[in-house]
């Protein structure tokens, strides 16, 4: 009998586990690749990034994804030359170098000094950057090339987090944890996506192509705020997420032995207003908030940065999150010559954005505490080199818009990673000259100015953000310097007469009634379908 029921629960046992087996290995040959490994979002439909070709006799891979730039023909040979160095670097689009052309962005300029440094090696810096990609779809194109011999990944993400409308699932960290070690199981990531893609669809996203971009550019356009920020718990849980995919990226590249270059993220922190204000009040409660924030823009229009000041700090006393305000406050503390206050207060803004497309004081702290604690990891702060460029916060003089640096903002990046480098001696003590100046190349070959397409959306970016004060100083700065863009003489047209249209209403100045319509005409025409701010928009 002891026999018997040994010999049961042997077969018991065994007999699901030889299923489960099978069944395993059918789907790791067939379907494990179109279901990502996340325990936070259902991934499904995950694309190839990746295609071999033959050139002259030699395999090589490149880049296929629309998203990962396939334009710019990325391409390096399957089998890795003896001797040869590879640097994968993964991001957004800032870290793309995205809108410049593949010769003027930070990847181009690192391989210049590296290859100076070290001219006994041949170095190869691969950048496949995606664009608007949060870290959960970076992770997708990370899953590749560690498995393509890098000998280095530089990881600069964390501005697209909030793009993608989405709902986290009620789950703490430990069963977010407990997903993450089950889904080391391809069957598990198989039936998990199908029951979850049924069960909460709004927790399922397409990893093929992302979702509702053009919703997105809409949202932004109407200030409107998103839910994953608005929402504290949906907050957190994005936060845990963003953690988790940095995260397992670096203990994926320490488990195959590839050091990595994790790079805290600058934003334009001076020049760039929020997007959406948070402002809960209403009734009586909200006029009065109103009639105090409309006291500080005038003072600050008047240069009265002591009465701008104890305006808005009334304002934010009813309505502590408002993001403008802080902003603003801002503006008037550089007034008052207190960078340091300036700084703090647009870090705020930043940081109460309702509808973020900046990476946030939160993220940074994420990414050195993840330095701090995984081996391997060699921090590149970003952030602090970008705003030691003003006492106050870095602004247009190194962006071009609210994350994407301009030419000068690439070189910051590539000499911060250079430098970084050099000092961790992760490719040993260099052989060759040390230096990295500040142009790596024929000054004359580029002028970023005279780039009709980056202008032209590098406006299109402002009027979508409605920062209409940044338009004019940028499309005035080109005028001045001889360039003629079409887009750049539509700004100047519509937006200087609707701001002093409403520098005068506030103000409490005279204002003719048949001249503001005809203003507000134009701005609204501006917007519209026909015009050609509308059509750039779109």
């Amino acid at each position: 009998m002891p026999r018997r029921r040994l010999f049961f629960w042997l077969v018991t046992l065994a007999l699901p586990l030889a299923l489960f087996t099978v069944a395993e290995a059918i789907v790791r040959l067939t379907l494990s690749d179109t279901v990502g490994d996340d325990a936070y979002l259902n991934l499904v439909d995950v694309p190839s990034f990746f295609a071999t070709r033959r050139v002259d006799g030699r395999r090589y891979y490149q880049v296929s994804h629309p998203e990962a730039y396939r334009g710019r023909k990325i391409l390096f040979p399957v089998q890795k030359s003896p001797g040869s160095v590879r640097i994968f670097a993964l991001g957004g689009s800032a870290s793309a170098g995205w809108p410049h052309p593949p010769g003027e962005i930070y990847t181009a300029y690192l391989k210049r000094a590296l290859e100076q440094a070290y001219p006994d090696r041949d170095f190869e810096v691969i950048n496949v950057s995606a664009h608007a990609y949060a870290a959960y779809r970076v992770r997708l194109i990370f899953d590749n090339v560690i498995r393509f011999e890098p000998d280095l990944v530089v990881l600069y993400s964390g501005n697209n987090e909030f793009l993608e409308r989405r709902s986290y699932l009620a789950r703490s960290r430990a069963l977010a944890g407990a997903v993450s070690w089950a889904n080391h199981s391809a069957l598990f990531r198989l039936l998990r996506s199908q029951l979850v893609s049924q069960l909460f669809p709004e927790n399922s996203l397409s990893a093929k192509q992302r979702e509702d971009a053009r919703e997105g550019v809409a949202a932004k356009l109407r200030q409107q705020a998103v839910e994953l920020r608005r929402d504290p718990e949906q907050f957190a849980r994005l936060m845990d997420h963003y953690a988790y995919s940095v995260r397992s990226m670096v203990e994926d590249a320490r488990a195959a032995g590839v050091p990595v270059v994790l790079a805290t993220v600058p934003v334009n922190l001076r020049d760039w207003r929020p997007n959406a204000s948070h402002n809960q009040l209403a009734g009586a409660a909200r006029d009065r908030w109103r009639q105090t924030f409309d006291e500080g823009r005038a003072a600050l229009l008047r240069g009265d940065s002591e009465g701008a000041v104890r305006a808005f700090e009334q304002a934010l006393a009813l309505e502590p999150e408002h993001a403008e305000s802080w902003f603003l406050v801002g503006r008037a503390r550089e007034l008052q010559g207190a960078p340091d206050r300036a700084f703090e207060a647009y870090g705020r803004a930043r940081d109460l954005d309702h509808n973020p497309f900046r990476a946030l004081s939160e993220q940074n702290a994420i990414l050195r505490r993840i330095a701090a604690e995984e081996e391997g990891v060699t921090l590149v702060d970003l952030e602090a080199a970008f705003n030691g460029s003003a006492a106050a916060g870095a602004g247009f003089d190194l962006f071009l818009d609210y994350v994407h640096p301009t030419r000068d903002g690439n070189l910051l990046v590539a000499r911060t990673v250079f430098e970084t480098l050099l000092e961790s001696k992760i490719f040993g003590s260099p052989t060759g000259e040390i230096g990295f100046p500040s142009a790596p190349h024929d000054p004359q070959a580029y002028d970023e100015d005279r780039d009709p397409r980056l202008q032209t959306t590098r406006f299109a970016l402002m009027a979508v953000m409605h920062q209409y004060q940044g338009m004019v100083d940028q499309a005035r700065r080109l005028r001045a310097a001889g360039v003629t863009l079409p887009m750049a003489q539509e700004v100047l047209e519509v937006f200087p007469p609707y701001l002093e249209l409403e520098r005068r209403r506030l103000l409490a100045l005279p204002v003719d009634p048949a001249e503001a319509r005809r203003i507000e005409a134009a701005y609204r025409r501006f917007y519209s379908d026909g015009g050609a701010g509308g059509g750039s928009l779109r």
